[in-house]
């Protein structure tokens, strides 16, 4: 990484002082990076700043304390130029709509230690727990708005990827935008789109997971019995491994979004395909019928049970939309 000037001297730094373990005098730093003293002084105040703690002495520097599980943009090497890292925020949601609307690219993410304004499906308030990983990612995919919900299935896939090769868990992606563990439901994702006439100008993708260290998930039970629901994993492997994921989905279905791979591989991850699930219809009614996956768009596609034709053998399949009915069996204990 010496010399690269993609990186911020931010960055080269960190990775420089955590690879030397010990005191590296300021000349050799400057030299290493092709940068000037007083960049690399800056460097350091603003590590301090971020919650690493480089130790100064006429030796030299050292990294005396790391911040391991950091989000900030200087972990991600280059990817933070792309990264806006923000202490405390209503939403990511609402600050990733300002960039998008600014024009910032395909694959800007805002992020947050902190949300006081977390949103859910349906208007829900997230619950934006300390140590969750809360962040927005700008898209500008080019299908056509009807296939919005494509951006979805990805982000899903990429996110229970990601905790299966981080964590050590499975995980599932849920209808329409869960994501599930075991235990329960671990995360989610939200959509908002910008669309003029049937193309998308944007789409931002709102992630949100209930990553929680090791330390919590070795505590002792709560007062019900019932010990921490999360992803027993740091926040920065886990974000590190969701932007890889995604990337690397991106050539997976065409983009106009007429070839089924997609959803046949979101199918193939989902816990509930084939089984009888209940639903509340658009008016309202409690329902049952034999869940059969998503479309190549991503809507549900149900046999119905009706009280003359039983679901396994529905002669007619309802397409739901996103939003149109409520799934209560997620396939879990969520």
């Amino acid at each position: 990484m010496v010399n690269d000037n993609n990186s911020s001297t931010r960055a080269r730094m960190l990775e420089l002082l955590r690879s030397a373990k010990g005191i590296v005098s300021g000349e050799t730093i400057a030299a290493s990076l092709g940068v000037s003293r007083v960049a690399v002084w800056k460097a350091v105040k603003s590590l301090n700043a971020a919650g690493y703690r480089v130790a100064s002495s006429p030796a030299g520097y050292a990294l005396a304390s790391d911040n391991d599980d950091s989000l900030a943009p200087c972990e991600f090497g280059l990817d933070e130029k792309n990264i806006l890292h923000l202490d405390e925020t209503g939403s990511t949601m609402d600050a990733a709509r300002k960039e998008a609307l600014a024009g910032k690219p395909d694959g800007f993410v805002v992020l947050a230690e902190r949300q006081t304004d977390g949103r859910g499906t349906d208007a829900k308030k997230w619950e934006s727990a300390e140590g969750g990983l809360f962040f927005t990612a700008v898209t500008r995919p080019k299908i056509g708005a009807a296939w919005y919900h494509r951006q979805i299935l990805r982000a899903q896939l990429a996110a229970c990827a990601s905790i299966r090769s981080v964590a050590g868990i499975d995980a599932f992606p849920g209808w329409p935008n869960d994501i599930l563990a075991a235990n329960g439901k671990v995360g989610g994702i939200l959509a908002e789109t910008l669309s003029l006439g049937s193309a998308i100008v944007f789409e931002n993708l709102g992630v949100g997971l209930n990553t929680l260290s090791a330390r919590v998930f070795a505590a002792e039970p709560n007062r019900s019995g019932i010990k921490p629901m999360g992803i027993p994993s740091g926040r920065k492997e886990i974000f590190t491994a969701f932007l890889s994921q995604f990337r690397d989905s991106a050539a997976t279905p065409p983009a106009l979004g007429d070839d089924d791979s997609l959803s046949r591989l979101w199918n193939a991850r989902c816990p509930i395909v084939g089984k009888e699930t209940r639903f509340i219809d658009a008016e309202g009614s409690l329902q049952r019928g034999i869940f059969l996956g998503v479309d190549a768009a991503g809507w549900a596609l149900i046999a119905p049970e009706t009280d003359t034709t039983p679901a396994s053998r529905g002669e007619y399949i309802l397409r739901c939309p996103p939003g149109s009915i409520t799934l209560l069996d997620k396939g879990t204990n969520a």
